[in-house]
């Protein structure tokens, strides 16, 4: 079932930040779907199940009818607004309670107001941060801070929980760098080594129990604790129905409505404009493909969580142009054979 599903409305955006996905673009390159693109495509996710629905970009608050789109699709399931957070204000804050959105998912890079700022590309980012969850808050907007995982903020965990406590933010998503966009080209200074990542997400798990805030950590392991994955190795799922969404619980439509298994997979699977979901759903490849994690490589492809896992597909493919290639981040790697070497 199609779970999950991603509008990306315009790929326009106020700032120019060194790990951006979509890279610095000229005038040229700006492109923006309709209302009603955006709606129709929502109706076809919608029949096939779609839960929850992320309405991103690009900045989605630069698009003219973003107001208009949330508070469409809010009456159907849960809405997500991924924002920079940049221009809301009190204002901005209460015409998002009149849209009913669920959540304002806010980017974070540092707790640091230098270090954000450098990341973004703008000397009021962090200021702006702050103002945004402060009026979202005050409307009784649940708010969340999703945080790139790079050399720049590696070292500061503690620091940004104990900033997201401070100022009652829902929950802190630590995402990994992907190498695509300029976050490609500056991959070389910006992606921490596996040693880092590795003594990151066990400080993740020591620190866990200190903080009374919602922390996410995919894509780097499914589960938080031993006790956790050896209960789910009790009864193990037999097809994919967890872990990385691309094609298997999820899609995205980017704001040219090309078809995606992700924001950062841009592999065309047709476009909105000539194709339908449905279809595509169902009988698409290299969906198929990836819903049988048997077909993965490497330890992805023999790992005991594959089902409730996967790895990240968006970082292989980006690396090493192979979507079935093993994730090398993965620390939590158990072989599904007595014949394999657990690492």
């Amino acid at each position: 079932m199609l779970k999950q599903f991603q509008i990306d409305v315009t790929n326009r955006c106020n700032m120019n930040c060194i790990h951006c996905r979509n890279g610095k673009l000229a005038s040229s390159e700006i492109t923006e779907l309709t209302y009603e693109e955006c709606i129709r495509i929502f109706h076809e996710a919608h029949e096939l199940g779609c839960e929850s629905i992320n309405i991103g970009g690009g900045e989605p608050l630069l698009h003219k009818d973003v107001y208009k789109i949330i508070n469409y699709v809010s009456k159907y399931c849960y809405t997500s607004l991924l924002t920079n957070g940049y221009i809301i204000d009190d204002e901005i804050a209460h015409k998002l309670k009149k849209t009913k959105v669920d959540m304002v998912q806010i980017s974070l890079d540092s707790s640091t107001p230098e270090k954000h700022n450098k990341i973004r590309n703008s000397k009021n980012a962090y200021l702006n941060v702050r103002r945004a969850v402060e009026a979202l808050t005050n409307c009784e907007i649940s708010t969340c801070f999703m945080v790139t995982v790079s050399n720049y903020n590696i070292d500061e965990l503690e620091e940004i929980l104990k900033f997201a406590t401070e100022l009652k933010v829902t929950l802190v998503n630590f995402r990994r760098l992907i190498p695509q966009g300029s976050g490609n080209l500056n991959f070389g200074n910006l992606n921490p080594s596996f040693d880092k990542i590795s003594k990151f997400l066990e400080k993740v798990k020591s620190l866990e129990t200190q903080f009374n805030i919602g922390i996410c950590l995919f894509p780097f392991f499914s589960f938080k604790n031993k006790n956790i994955a050896d209960e789910y190795l009790k009864s193990p799922l037999e097809v994919a129905e967890g872990g990385c969404s691309a094609g298997v619980t999820g899609l995205s439509v980017s704001s040219n409505g090309n078809i995606q298994l992700c924001p950062h997979i841009p592999i065309s699977l047709g476009n909105i404009k000539n194709d339908v979901l449905y279809k595509i759903w169902f009988e698409n490849y290299t969906i198929l493909k990836l819903r049988n994690r048997k077909n993965l490589k490497g330890k992805c492809g023999i790992c005991k969580f594959n089902n409730v896992c996967g790895g990240c597909r968006a970082y292989p493919h980006q690396l090493h142009d192979d979507l079935l290639m093993e994730d090398s981040l993965c620390t939590e790697f158990r072989a599904s054979t007595p014949n394999e070497v657990e690492v």
